[in-house]
């Protein structure tokens, strides 16, 4: 016999909720439980801002005087923080998408969502974009060692010439950094990175404070047609996207809100140093800035001096790392996994690799040039077009996401438009100088 004082059990009736109410909920939750983070999310948000903030610091820096002398005063200050916010965005972006293909590196996200023909053109133009970012770096290389040996060895002529001095330079310190087999060992330089642009910085800034006078062609408003020929230029001096899934996963407790303190404290650090060296430059120099803002500065004054030297070195110690981008770009398209870490293999590449982009360099002695080709062909796609496309992509027949899908709508839209226009003014500039 039954307990009367049982009381029936009730199942109650399983309601599903639409996908778009999951999707909703996946994204607002944290990628991962607690107990299930991997032992590598362990980098705090400070951590990842520095990580960030050294990655991308580097070229831009002495480029961007000279893009905010191209577009004047008014315009440029308002170009490099709506780019910032940009770029800013498209971070975010990408971290979306990492969320909805648990892919933490920019050609396993692209493969996933795209297919693997995609994916391999996606890794295709992040190795001519890396390319770029080589051959500009040696050409900042040679105008700051040149200036240097000019002021301290003026009596040896073999060292007033760019081919020796990119040549030595390469070959005796680039050279046996791009042999390591890992970039870990070059983690205890990054501080020395950090140190030669933060000097750079106060020299520029500095010179400024000691010669407060504005240069009489310093227009505060006038806009041409030279604005969107260093849009790029600006654009790219924000770009670590291609990184932004791994400092994603690296990241402690990650999730979106943390991701976001991370970019806006990276990007607003990277902003405040810009301004700073591009603001005083064009003040200084106005019409004539350089398109290095150190080639401006006295040959034979010890402040600059000390400027070109830290940044220089700074430019070494950093290089392998754009460099080890390169490397893995080309052993993943053309090599098997097996033959990642083999000495000749590695030898192979690092000969190949710099030979080209010293020799690229040598000939193209205008880093604003290569910057602004560099930025406009390649770096919006991976900054922007790419990103908003995968979003896309991804979440193609969601619903519940109309702002997210406008702004990934809306960094496509401005990738291509960039890629096209930027490229096109860049290149009939170039021919005209010539």
């Amino acid at each position: 016999m039954e307990d009367p004082t049982t009381q029936p059990t009730v199942t109650e009736p399983v309601i599903t909720p639409p996908a778009a109410d999951i999707e909703q909920q996946q994204l607002q939750q944290p990628l991962l439980e607690p107990s299930k983070t991997e032992h590598d999310a362990n980098s705090s948000v400070g951590a990842s801002i520095a990580n960030m903030t050294n990655n991308v610091l580097g070229s831009g820096l002495v480029a961007l005087a000279y893009a905010v002398s191209r577009c004047s005063l008014i315009p440029g200050i308002i170009l490099l923080i709506t780019l910032a916010a940009i770029a800013c965005l498209s971070q975010i972006i990408i971290t979306r998408t990492c969320r909805i293909t648990n892919k933490y590196t920019y050609r396993e996200m692209g493969t996933d969502v795209l297919g693997k023909t995609n994916g391999f053109i996606i890794s295709f133009i992040m190795l001519l974009y890396t390319c770029g970012s080589c051959i500009s770096y040696f050409v900042i290389i040679g105008d700051l060692f040149l200036d240097v040996f000019q002021f301290l060895l003026p009596n040896v002529p073999l060292l007033q010439s760019r081919a020796v001095v990119v040549g030595g330079i390469c070959l005796l310190f680039v050279f046996p950094l791009c042999m390591m087999k890992t970039v870990d060992s070059l983690k205890y330089v990054s501080v020395l990175s950090i140190l030669s642009i933060l000097v750079t910085v106060s020299v520029v800034f500095g010179q400024f404070i000691s010669h407060p006078v504005v240069n009489p062609t310093v227009e505060a408003f006038h806009i041409t047609s030279q604005l969107f020929c260093v849009i790029p230029v600006m654009c790219v001096s924000f770009n670590c996207h291609y990184n932004v899934p791994r400092y994603y996963y690296e990241l402690k407790d990650r999730s979106p809100g943390r991701m976001w303190m991370t970019s806006i404290g990276s990007t607003s650090v990277i902003l405040f140093l810009y301004l700073t060296v591009s603001l005083s430059g064009y003040l200084l120099f106005g019409k004539d800035t350089a398109g290095n803002i150190l080639l401006n500065f006295e040959h034979d004054s010890i402040p600059p001096t000390i400027a070109r030297i830290g940044l220089g070195v700074g430019i070494v110690c950093h290089f392998p790392i754009a460099y080890f981008a390169v490397r893995t770009n080309l052993h993943s398209l053309f090599c098997s996994l097996k033959e990642f870490h083999k000495f000749s293999l590695r030898l192979a590449t690092a000969t190949g690799v710099l030979l080209s982009t010293v020799t690229v360099a040598i000939l193209m002695t205008k880093v604003e040039v290569v910057i602004g080709l560099n930025g406009s062909l390649f770096g919006s796609l991976i900054m922007f077009a790419i990103p908003g496309w995968m979003y896309l992509v991804a979440t193609k027949g969601k619903e519940g996401l109309v702002r997210k899908k406008c702004e990934a709508w809306f960094m496509v839209i401005f990738g291509v438009t960039m890629c096209i226009v930027g490229t096109t003014l860049n290149v009939m500039n170039l021919i005209h100088k010539k």
